[in-house]
């Protein structure tokens, strides 16, 4: 990639854009673009077939739709190619513009415009509104992490005022530089794909077979599970653990608590198998007294309510959080004999596929993208244990093995965050002139 400035800058009226070139104009998008909000439609208008009506998850690739059987004007309908940009919801997620890229037709819902009446390159709007998304955010108001951007507030925000020549320019070098940092970027999914998938099957392994190959062995009577040391035990998780804790649902701000205030976890605090603290929210001044069930080292916290894949997640608290509190949504454990057990042995079992398997026979939802288990079908899970000192070593074991596997893991997502940095700096710095991309190669 060959790139250079422009011959001089100017200052533009916009915070956003900064200095432009000076052969550059300006001006609000309300003077360059029509914006058609969409449709708005109610649960009691829905129907089993019909148009796909299109909210803001499917814009993120959300295969869920509702669907709508009526005559609905063509103001709203959304066809391949169309230019929409979302402007409500949780920041760094929902905004944003998006090129839809499926055939048929569709009804577009409420809380997205479509881009409409204009004369500018597409590609070169997508990439301008993408440029000016975190902009949107900033300015985005509302409350409890559901925010947004009014028509009028949208609509003053300016861009850049160029030819169409130079718009495609920049478009095509920004199809195609930035389908080279997401192949890098697609490179490193698959990078850690592997480890995590190397990552189960060391844990598996240890968990269910133990870490001396020359132990005798017995049919354990479960199929998934086939032979196992012939001195372990299987018991039911409600001969281990007296009861599972939960907290409540509070109201707090989508940030991480900081020292001295109080923080209430996310569900996403067990998400990858390893919990992480900061995954919390900062509870609201006048909810702190609704808070209960502080988090507890040596403990373990489960996602009773989750997504198929995630219901019943689980996660090993290997140190104590002062001031974090569970949710409704997550259960703490309380073992029956804490001498008896290694809870880190215990999370490390309930993070294995067959494990996972049996919760999800037993977690129930009327949706399909939501579903829960019952405590007591979840205590009724069995678990294989090996005696107390062999958990332990086996837990301190896994964690010598994972060392290497969880640093590669670490660097490859540190390597993904700085690639889309890159990707976000080179669509600024291409839409506002701060490289001039013309002859770019």
């Amino acid at each position: 990639m060959n790139t250079s400035s422009y011959p001089a800058y100017k200052d533009s009226k916009s915070e956003w854009m900064g200095a432009i070139p000076t052969d550059w104009g300006e001006e609000p998008i309300k003077h360059a673009v029509t914006l058609v909000n969409g449709a708005v439609f109610k649960p009691d208008s829905w129907s089993e077939s019909g148009v796909p009506i299109v909210r803001i998850e499917n814009l993120n690739g959300g295969e869920s739709y509702n669907y709508c059987d009526h005559f609905v004007s063509p103001r709203y309908h959304l066809h391949k190619g169309d230019l929409v940009f979302a402007w409500s919801g949780n920041r760094g997620t929902s905004f944003g513009p998006f090129i839809w890229d499926r055939d048929g037709l569709y009804y577009l819902n409420q809380h997205i415009f479509k881009v409409v009446e204009h004369n500018f390159d597409d590609r070169w709007l997508y990439w301008t509104m993408k440029a000016l998304t975190h902009h949107v955010e900033e300015k985005a108001h509302g409350i409890i992490g559901m925010v947004h951007i009014t028509k009028g507030e949208l609509g003053e925000i300016r861009i850049p005022k160029i030819d169409r020549h130079e718009q495609t320019a920049i478009a095509n070098f920004l199809d195609r530089e930035t389908a080279k940092i997401d192949t890098l970027i697609d490179k490193q999914r698959q990078l850690i794909k592997l480890l995590e998938e190397k990552r189960q099957a060391v844990i598996s392994h240890a968990v269910t077979k133990g870490l001396n190959p020359d132990v005798r062995m017995k049919d354990s009577g479960v199929e998934w599970l086939g032979e196992v040391p012939e001195h372990w035990d299987m018991k039911r998780l409600k001969h281990i653990i007296a009861t599972l804790e939960s907290g409540t649902s509070v109201n707090a701000e989508d940030t991480p608590a900081s020292d001295g205030h109080i923080g209430v976890l996310k569900t996403s605090c067990v998400y990858t198998r390893e919990f992480r603290g900061d995954e919390n929210k900062t509870v609201f001044e006048y909810e702190i007294t609704r808070v209960k069930c502080p988090v507890r080292a040596g403990q373990i916290i489960i996602s009773r309510m989750n997504t198929p894949d995630l219901v019943g997640a689980a996660a090993y608290v290997d140190r104590e959080y002062e001031g974090i509190y569970l949710p409704d949504r997550l259960w703490q454990t309380c073992f029956t004999d804490e001498r008896n057990q290694d809870a880190n042995y215990i999370a490390l079992y309930m993070g294995i596929s067959g494990f996972r398997d049996q919760i999800s026979i037993y977690a129930e939802g009327a949706s399909g993208s939501m579903r829960s288990i019952a405590k007591e079908d979840f205590l009724n899970l069995p678990v294989l244990l090996p005696p107390s000192e062999e958990q332990a070593h086996i837990a301190r074991e896994v964690e010598v093995r994972l060392r290497t596997l969880d640093n590669a893991r670490h660097n490859g997502r540190r390597q993904i965050e700085l690639l889309h940095e890159r990707r976000t700096a080179l669509i600024s710095a291409a839409v506002t002139g701060k490289i001039d991309v013309r002859n770019a190669v």
